[in-house]
C-alpha cells in the first residue's frame, strides 16, 4: 500500500516546498482510494535539466526525474495556479511511471487528476478513530483538511452515524503525514466528554463538550506556550514559534541540544 508520495526539486524556482505536501498527503490518499497501490512509496523529483529515469528501490519504492520547466515568478502566482502546476508535473510523472512499469492504470490516475480539479484541491481525510467502548454508537473522529499553508485539525464525533458535533481544534504546519503523533490518544470520560492527547509528546490535554461543541486546552508544561504543541502550530507568529523552539531544546539533554542545534531548523526545512 502506499504510505508516501513526495513531490519535491533541487533547482532554484522549483515547484516544491512546504506547499507541496498537501498534494503529496491528497494522492496519498486518492491512490489508495482507486486502488493503486503497487508502490510504498513515490517519490517526483522536478527540475528542468535533470536526466530524466526512472528508479526502482527495494521495497516496492519508485523515484521519477522529471524535467518540467521551472518559472522564476512561481511564487508569485495565485496559490491556485502554483497547484494546478504542481499537479500537472505530478500527473504527467505518473503517466510516464504506468507507461514504464504496467503497475498503475492510466484511467485511474486520470479520474485523481479530474477529482482534484473537481474539489478544487479541498479535501478532507480521517486521521484517527475513537469509538466509544461503552457505547459503539460514539465514534470521535480527527479529521485533517490539507492546505498549501497549513493542515486544519477536526474533531467530529458521530451518534450512528450521525454528525453531532464537529469542531475545528487545531491549525497545524504542513507535512508530509498526518500528524497522527499530535492527537494519537482520546480517553472518553462519558458519552459527552473527551479528551484528546498526544502519547508521544504529552504536552497539552485538549478536552471536548460534545452537546456545546466545544474545547478547553489545558497546558500541562510548566512553559507558558507547550513547546512541542506549539511549535506544530500553522497561526502563530514567527517569535512564537522560535521561543517554543528554545524551550523545547531547553528541555532535551546537553548533547541532544547541541545535535539539533547543528542541523537546519525545521521552517528551513519545510522551505
Amino acid at each position: 500500500m502506499i504510505r508516501d508520495f513526495r513531490l519535491f526539486s533541487t533547482i532554484e524556482n522549483g515547484i516544491n516546498g512546504a506547499e507541496c505536501y498537501a498534494l503529496d498527503l491528497i494522492y496519498i490518499c486518492l491512490l489508495r482510494e482507486f486502488g493503486q497501490n503497487a508502490y510504498t512509496r513515490i517519490a517526483v523529483n522536478q527540475s528542468d535539466d535533470v536526466n530524466e529515469a526512472i528508479i526502482k528501490d527495494p521495497g516496492n519504492r519508485i523515484h521519477c526525474n522529471i524535467r518540467y520547466p521551472s518559472f522564476p515568478d512561481f511564487f508569485e502566482k495565485s496559490p491556485k495556479e502554483r497547484n494546478l502546476i504542481r499537479l500537472d508535473c505530478i500527473h504527467t510523472a505518473l503517466l510516464r511511471i504506468a507507461a514504464y512499469d504496467k503497475k498503475l492504470e492510466v484511467d485511474k490516475l486520470e479520474n485523481i487528476k479530474n477529482k482534484i480539479l473537481k474539489k478544487n484541491f479541498s479535501f478532507e481525510f480521517l486521521c484517527k478513530a475513537f469509538p466509544y467502548a461503552k457505547d459503539k454508537g460514539f465514534v470521535a473522529k480527527i479529521i485533517v483538511n490539507p492546505q498549501i499553508d497549513k493542515f486544519v485539525y477536526y474533531l467530529q464525533v458521530e451518534v450512528n452515524n450521525l454528525i453531532k458535533c464537529k469542531i475545528e481544534f487545531f491549525n497545524g504546519i504542513t507535512a508530509n503525514h498526518f500528524g497522527e503523533e499530535l492527537f494519537n490518544t482520546c480517553k472518553w470520560i462519558n458519552n459527552n466528554q473527551l479528551v484528546i492527547y498526544s502519547k508521544n509528546d504529552h504536552e497539552v490535554d485538549i478536552f471536548f463538550l460534545i452537546d456545546a461543541c466545544s474545547f478547553e486546552i489545558k497546558n500541562l508544561t510548566t512553559y507558558e506556550n507547550p513547546p512541542m504543541y506549539t511549535t506544530r502550530r500553522a497561526d502563530i507568529t514567527k517569535v512564537v514559534k522560535d521561543k517554543a523552539n528554545e524551550d523545547w531544546l531547553s528541555s532535551r539533554s546537553l548533547d541532544i541540544q547541541q545535535l539539533l542545534r547543528s542541523q537546519p531548523s525545521p521552517d528551513n526545512a519545510n522551505n
